[in-house]
């Protein structure tokens, strides 16, 4: 196994903060790894990086034969002053950087929370000629699939306050700008989508205006809302349920299968 941590600003030397991402490769002693590569995006209300929603879950693609890289942004969780557009440059620069590196692998994105709103904006926001051009990008950023876990979609409607005053800055004219599904159209990636019911931090109500929105532009996609299950489970395993919450459920730990599932058919 091979683990190879970057340090962003290393290569683009604009970025305002350090981030990095952790590259971890399994070689195979037989067969080939398939040519995939997925960047997990941690949650946190864009306040902290959660650690039960990077590494657990890079494990959980290794294992199905991705290359897994966990991008590790820039958070300030004292003053709140890392707003838009510092972590969606951070990732357009992780995405830069694979496929200089990784010029034949398919890239997917698998974002939990707010790590889910980091993924599903860049989605659209990675053509951005004035984002592009901070960093001196030519690449086309264009990511192959999504994979969100009850990510924060909208900033007008069913928000999550403090996800969308970190992002924003409370300034009201990015609203809209980072609102997911006001942006879907037809050449929206491919995307898997899951979260509960009853989540009582980010309202499914996110999920569902994302699903109408991939409905209404014939996007691929697959939705599941779990009947019963609180915020941030992560894989819902022992090893990922948040503190203080007793089991964890097994319907909805089946989300990775699905995913992997999904992206079987999505993918080359």
């Amino acid at each position: 196994m091979e683990v190879k941590k970057v340090f962003l600003k290393d290569y683009y030397h604009n970025l305002s903060y350090n981030p990095y991402i952790e590259i971890t490769t399994i070689f195979p002693i037989i067969g080939k790894l398939k040519k995939r590569i997925m960047v997990v995006i941690p949650g946190g209300g864009y306040d902290v990086v959660s650690t039960r929603e990077g590494d657990p879950i890079c494990l959980e693609f290794l294992k199905r034969g991705y290359i897994s890289c966990k991008l590790v942004y820039s958070t300030d969780p004292i003053n709140h002053s890392i707003t838009y557009p510092n972590q969606v440059l951070e990732l357009m620069a992780a995405i830069d950087y694979l496929k200089n590196n990784y010029p034949l692998y398919s890239i997917s994105l698998c974002g939990f929370s707010a790590g889910g709103h980091l993924a599903g904006t860049f989605a659209y926001l990675n053509n951005y000629k004035a984002l592009l051009a901070i960093l001196g990008i030519n690449n086309d950023l264009k990511v192959d699939a999504l994979v969100l876990a009850y990510p924060v979609v909208s900033m007008v409607e069913s928000w999550e306050e403090a996800t969308r005053s970190v992002v924003t800055g409370n300034n009201s004219d990015l609203f809209d700008l980072l609102s997911i599904e006001k942006h879907v159209d037809k050449n929206y990636p491919p995307t898997y989508v899951w979260t509960t019911k009853d989540d009582d931090l980010v309202s499914s109500n996110n999920t569902i205006m994302l699903d109408k929105a991939l409905t209404k532009y014939n996007v691929k996609h697959k939705t599941h809302i779990f009947d019963s299950g609180v915020h941030g489970l992560a894989l819902a395993t022992p090893l990922t349920v948040p503190f203080g919450v007793e089991g964890y459920d097994k319907e909805i730990s089946s989300w990775i299968d699905e995913a992997s599932d999904f992206l079987d058919e999505v993918l080359e």
